[in-house]
């Protein structure tokens, strides 16, 4: 019942609200009655459909705030976390333990990890971070690593189980919040390519879906604004369907 509501609410609301409005043209077609209610119902079902495809392309977004628990200002946006917009906010890296630079090449191209070693890394500073030991290590002071684990053999990163993931980030939520200046911080859908034991079978929204679950339940002390930007997957626009989380 509930599914129908809906289907009525998204679709045939809207569709049955463009064709009232266009029956303001009825008597100029009077001659052609049938036939102009046909094309109404067409051109009304037309306009549903690109009103609903624009809204899906750019208006799709989550946003939490709750200030009586927690001092966090969540959002969730479409978005590529390098482009320049994203400039004011500390950007969060996921890399692996030993801070691999990709020279041979058998990090995924694609990885957020891979990019920043290509167009960002300097080998100076990486030499310098490699020596600590903190799961969250600061580069300059316009990113943070994030070190999730030691890649495996055939170069994925592994997590035995979800209370690793969520432990790995609470250590990021506290390196956020306690932070100083500016609390605006940017980061990708962490666990993206993650594999969490033999189960290997988390899809891409369930990711998105744990890691906005392990932000939302850490109790922030301070102010602070945190995006997940979600890379948008044109070849498979249902992989995350920010309407739905």
């Amino acid at each position: 019942m509930r599914n129908f509501l809906e289907i009525v609410l998204n679709w045939i609301a809207p569709v049955m609200g463009i064709f009232g409005f266009l029956q303001f043209l009825e008597p100029e077609f009077d001659k052609y009655f049938w036939f102009f209610e046909l094309v109404v119902i067409f051109i009304s079902i037309l306009l549903t459909l690109i009103f609903k495809l624009l809204l899906y392309i750019f208006l799709d977004n989550y946003e939490f705030k709750d200030s009586d628990r927690s001092k966090l200002h969540l959002k969730i946006e479409y978005g590529d976390i390098f482009k320049s917009k994203f400039n004011s906010f500390v950007r969060v890296i996921p890399v692996d333990f030993c801070l691999d630079t990709n020279d041979d090449n058998k990090i995924r191209e694609k990885s957020l990890q891979a990019k920043f070693m290509s167009d960002t890394a300097s080998a100076d500073i990486l030499d310098k971070l490699r020596e600590k030991t903190d799961r969250v290590l600061e580069y300059n002071e316009e990113y943070y690593l994030l070190r999730i684990s030691n890649f495996t053999k055939d170069y994925h990163i592994e997590l035995s189980n979800y209370e690793k993931y969520f432990k790995m980030i609470y250590e990021l939520c506290q390196k956020m919040d306690n932070a100083n200046g500016n609390r605006k911080f940017a980061c990708s859908v962490i666990g993206g390519n993650i594999r969490f034991g033999d189960n290997n079978m988390v899809s891409s929204m369930q990711r998105l879906q744990l890691l906005k679950l392990a932000i939302e339940t850490y109790n922030f002390k301070q102010e602070i604004e945190v995006k997940i930007i979600v890379k948008r997957d044109w070849n498979n626009l249902k992989k995350y369907n920010l309407r739905n989380i």
